[in-house]
């Protein structure tokens, strides 16, 4: 995997987003069910101290995933174990390579306040680890995404991406992928496809930008 360049867009300064909440507009497409596809909103405190200090398990606030950020090193290896620790192993069949995998695209995925600096040292980390491939595809609203998932030998196994915007390489969402038929899908089908549509700093719950 060759890492993509660091985004230069929608950089925040933490100082300025402390008292504020995080706002998110995501849709969803899923086979397994007969919903239709919709759209759905979510407000996240900012700094929620009840998200923080491994009070809600491996989850963390924006705040706590801010500071993980400035605190990264330089060193591909050192950013890899850190990223280990933050979002540590729940699972004992997981290898170290799939550790590092989720814990380094769940960190992007949820790099709601940040400075590009420190996502580029996310990237470069991400493109040591074996297996990481990338993928030019279009997500479930007909945009253009670069698609990350770690190369499965499984020819079975679905495959899990984390899509990123050509533009800015954010996060743009998410798809579940089917490797073989089954159900209501063939192989190559996005079963399960996520977007994310809208994300902002606002000052108050239920407010949108």
């Amino acid at each position: 995997m060759t890492g993509p360049p660091a985004p230069e867009a929608g950089v925040h300064d933490d100082a300025e987003v402390v008292a504020q909440w995080i706002y998110v507009k995501s849709g969803e497409v899923n086979l397994t069910d007969d919903s239709r596809p919709g759209t759905s909103e979510t407000w996240m405190k900012y700094a929620d101290p009840s998200m923080e200090d491994g009070k809600a398990g491996d989850d963390h606030s924006p705040r706590e995933e801010y500071a993980f950020l400035k605190a990264l090193p330089d060193d591909p290896k050192k950013v890899r174990a850190k990223a280990r620790a933050f979002f540590y192993a729940t699972d004992k069949t997981e290898t170290r390579t799939e550790h590092e995998y989720r814990a380094l695209t769940a960190v992007l995925s949820r790099a709601y306040a940040y400075a590009a600096e420190d996502l580029a040292k996310l990237y470069r980390a991400l493109a040591t680890i074996p297996g990481v491939r990338a993928a030019q595809v279009q997500d479930a609203a007909g945009r253009d995404a670069v698609a990350l998932y770690l190369r499965n030998e499984d020819p079975t196994a679905n495959r899990d991406e984390l899509l990123l915007d050509p533009g800015t390489y954010l996060c743009s969402g998410h798809r579940w992928v089917a490797r073989s038929a089954g159900g209501q899908w063939k192989k190559g089908d996005a079963v399960i496809s996520g977007v994310r549509l809208v994300t902002a700093v606002v000052d108050r719950k239920d407010q949108r930008p």
